[in-house]
This record gives C-alpha cells, structure tokens and sequence, in this order.
C-alpha cells in the first residue's frame, strides 16, 4: 500500500523485507516504483534496522516517512479502526471474545484499545471482551512471555531466533508492542 501510494503520488518508496518474504509480493511492490531491499535476516532484524537508519541522521530522518517509526501512530490507525468496526457491525456491542494473531502486537492492543474508547465515550454501555492473543509455535515470543508471567508473576520477553511458521507474516521475533499487549491481557 504504501509504494502505491507513493507511486500516485510521484515519489521514491524504499521496502525493506526479511530474507524470507514472499517473492510475489516483492513483485508486486516493485512494480509500483518502490526500491526493494531484501534483508538477510528475519522480520524483528529488519524491523531493527529500520529503526537505526531512521535515527541515524535527524535531519534525514525528517525528510523521510518511515511507516514503522516516525509514522507508526498513523500506521496503527488502521488496526484501531477495525475494533470500531466490530462494534458497529455487532449492532454497537462488543463480542465476548476476540482471538487475535500476534506478531509485533501494534493491531492486538489498537483493535482493544477502540473499544475501550467507545465504552469511554458511552457508546458501549460495558465492555466485557476478553481478547485471546495466538501465535505460531515456533514463533511466539509473547505467548511464552505470558506463560511465564502466569507461573512467576514477571512479564519477560525473549527474543525468539530462527522463526518459522506457514504464517509468514506472523514470523516477528521480537513483539515490539509487547508492553501494551500485556497490558490488554491483564485487564
């Protein structure tokens, strides 16, 4: 979306992907003017990267839109605005229960963080959800995070190399919004 995007607009996209991305995806971003960068590494490495080259020159970095930083407000808007969606489709009631993959967990916390905003502002009379988060076995670090915090008490998490799943877009190593997934969790 976002190298079409750039693309009408008349501007350079750059995409950075892991190791692993699907080809017909690099294909198609690339059809739309973007550069494509594929990094030897998996999804958190190069969500890494692109943290440090977005802070490694200030005066670059405000003349670049980098989606997952320095625009990651507006990039998790998207997420929010599907838990807006349930409500109204539900008839303006919130389900009992939402699964939910993980991966970085930014549209886990924002699809629950709506609701709350709408029981906030009195369009939800209660909010009663219990949001589930799953993650593929060979790939959840947030998933091992809560089961631990269930037996000790103490929210760790651990990085999780080598991540493998038929869910591709679900292989994120490190859940980068974890804090706030927690948080949801406990709640």
């Amino acid at each position: 979306a976002i190298s079409v995007g750039a693309d009408k607009l008349g501007l350079k996209a750059i995409t950075l992907v892991h190791k692993t991305a699907d080809k017909n995806l690099i294909e198609r971003t690339a059809s739309f003017s973007a550069y494509v960068l594929v990094v030897n590494a998996e999804y958190s490495t190069v969500n890494d990267i692109a943290n440090k080259i977005s802070n490694f020159d200030d005066k670059l970095a405000s003349r670049i839109a980098w989606v997952n930083t320095n625009l990651r407000p507006l990039y998790g808007a998207g997420p929010k605005t599907i838990g807006f969606e349930i409500v109204e489709q539900l008839g303006w009631k919130a389900p009992k229960h939402i699964v939910h993959p993980l991966a970085a967990g930014l549209s886990f916390w924002q699809i629950y963080n709506a609701l709350t905003e709408f029981k906030d502002l009195g369009l939800l009379p209660n909010l009663e959800t219990a949001i589930h988060a799953v993650q593929p076995s060979r790939c959840n670090p947030f998933v091992r995070g809560w089961e631990k915090y269930k037996k000790s008490g103490k929210f760790e998490l651990e990085r999780v190399e080598n991540v493998t799943s038929i869910a591709e877009t679900l292989c994120v190593g490190r859940a980068v919004n974890a804090d706030q997934c927690f948080d949801v969790l406990k709640k």
